[in-house]
């Protein structure tokens, strides 16, 4: 805080004149203007040094000395720049305008080989979303990298580098002694994936020195190269002060097959899954112990849920899936099957789910998915949509799409899931076929709009995912106009057709860019 805001906070009965100076020429200016005022005037005094001082400001600065040694020339460009109508429509992606396309636009930069313009770097530089910076690197050129290290506000650039290398660089060490976190955390994570072992020695020697939140984030780089030699490091940080510490460390436990806390949370899971008969039901703990708590049950559950719900949920999804398979000797489908008599049956299956996912046990992905597509029983408190969007990206995509033609086949269907989460969750850009129902739907929901037509749901909510997985080959279909009733003056409507509006320009966009940048 300089000296005069101090003073006026404080108060000029609490400050002696002689505090009042900044350091500059306009001291001596303040004290002929203060020569002028009647005496006790401290007040005016302060506004008038306060405004001289604001002027003396705007009126530039003395331009720092050149450094002995300037920093060597750009290197040699080795890529084409893009085109004129291709770095327009960048600057128009880069500025936030229809950014939702930005990817798809860096994407075929990089596909083609070419580069920004230099006028265009400072804006690139300036991103600040993870996904555009990724693809940004690759479109710099030499002179963009070269220009990102002359801000350290722009070291994004040399730390995405070092993620996306293929091999360490040579000055990895020093980058981890003298880098910033997040140029660390790109060199720990690529060496860990290397040499896992060196990677935790690294981290072993300053660990007790790092910030609870740095720590946080560099034992999430174990998630690279993990194994058994790990177990010990991680066991330990179970104890840490930083609860996103001790999360980071139980998660990895459990990615530990021969683990201890594996162990410990099969033998837990196994006290409360009981297979007899035919059946297979819950016996949720009634208190908890010590340790469980440490291994990271929480005692507390979400508002709306039961404490030993919550206990049990806790504990099967802490646990591969695959392991009742071994313990039941029964597959996926008949233990799916086995629950059906159970109260705990969605608690069972919605963690059994998020399980699956966890530890990407494949053999479960199917069966559960299968079974979340079925219709659901009155008053079960599950998320369907949510836990089929866990599973969908796991699963093929010939099932995706497969899933998604029979929704658009029945998009208002009582027992069809929200059609745009089904669309979602598909690879981009769409499949021909795909992509010509979506169209041939979507048209024949707008032909059937009268006067009265209060909505259009569930399409209305598919456009924006749709404006951006369309491939090429349908851009012109697309971009056949929509006949809205113009006589239909509900509120609803008239938004759904600034939506298509909003599509259409999309649409557009994306042509542009795939005729401007050709791969």
């Amino acid at each position: 805080m300089d000296t005069l805001t101090a003073a006026a906070l404080a108060g000029t009965s609490q400050r002696p004149s002689a505090d009042l100076a900044s350091g500059t020429d306009v001291d001596a200016l303040a004290e002929r203007l203060a020569e002028r005022l009647p005496n006790g005037e401290a007040e005016r005094t302060l506004l008038l040094q306060a405004g001289a001082l604001a002027v003396y400001r705007l009126a530039g600065r003395l331009p720092e000395a050149l450094p002995a040694d300037p920093p060597a020339p750009a290197p040699a460009e080795t890529l084409p720049v893009c085109s004129p109508g291709a770095a327009e429509l960048l600057r128009q992606l880069l500025s936030g305008r229809n950014a939702d396309l930005l990817p798809e636009a860096l994407e075929r930069m990089r596909a083609a080989g070419l580069r920004l313009p230099p006028d265009l770097l400072p804006l690139a530089l300036r991103s600040r979303e993870r996904e555009p910076r990724q693809a940004l690197v690759h479109v710099l050129g030499a002179r963009g990298r070269w220009l990102a290290a002359q801000n350290t506000a722009w070291s994004w650039v040399a730390q995405t580098l070092v993620e996306s290398a293929e091999t360490l660089p040579d000055d990895a060490e020093t980058i981890w002694q003298e880098g910033t976190t997040a140029e660390r955390l790109g060199v720990l994570r690529q060496l860990r994936a290397v040499d896992p072992a060196r990677g935790r020695e690294w981290l072993a020697a300053v660990w007790k020195q790092e910030k609870a939140d740095t720590r946080a984030a560099l034992i999430e780089t174990f998630a690279a190269g993990l194994g058994s030699d790990d177990e010990a490091f991680l066991e330990a940080a179970l104890d840490d002060r930083a609860a996103a510490v001790r999360d980071t460390a139980r998660s990895l436990l459990a990615r530990i097959p021969t683990s201890a806390f594996t162990a410990r949370m099969r033998a837990r899971a196994d006290a409360v899954l009981v297979y007899k008969n035919g059946a297979l039901d819950a016996k949720p703990p009634t208190a908890l112990e010590k340790d469980a708590i440490r291994d990271g049950i929480t005692e507390k559950p979400p508002r709306g849920t039961g404490e030993r719900e919550w206990w049990l949920a806790q504990i099967i999804r802490a646990v591969l899936p695959s392991h009742w398979v071994r313990r039941f000797g029964a597959g996926p489908d008949t233990l799916i099957a086995a629950t059906a008599a159970s109260k705990w049956r969605s608690t069972i299956l919605a963690n059994w789910t998020q399980a699956a996912v966890s530890f990407d046990d494949t053999p479960w992905i199917a069966p559960l998915w299968s079974f979340w597509l079925q219709p659901a029983p009155k008053k079960e408190d599950v998320d369907r949509d949510g836990l089929r969007a866990l599973l969908a990206p796991r699963l093929p995509p010939a099932e995706r799409e497969a899933w998604a033609l029979a929704a658009l086949a029945d998009p208002g269907g009582k027992h069809q899931p929200d059609l745009d989460a089904t669309l979602a969750v598909l690879p981009r850009p769409w499949s021909i076929p795909v992509a010509r129902t979506y169209l041939a739907g979507l048209r024949a929901c707008v032909a059937a709009l009268t006067a009265k037509s209060p909505n259009v749901s569930p399409w209305d909510d598919t456009l924006d995912t749709a404006a951006l997985a369309l491939p090429p080959q349908c851009f012109d279909a697309a971009l056949e106009p929509f006949d809205i009733p113009a006589d239909n003056r509900h509120w609803y409507i008239q938004q759904f057709s600034r939506q298509l509006d909003a599509f259409a320009d999309a649409i557009r966009i994306r042509r542009r860019i795939h005729e401007e940048i050709r791969v």
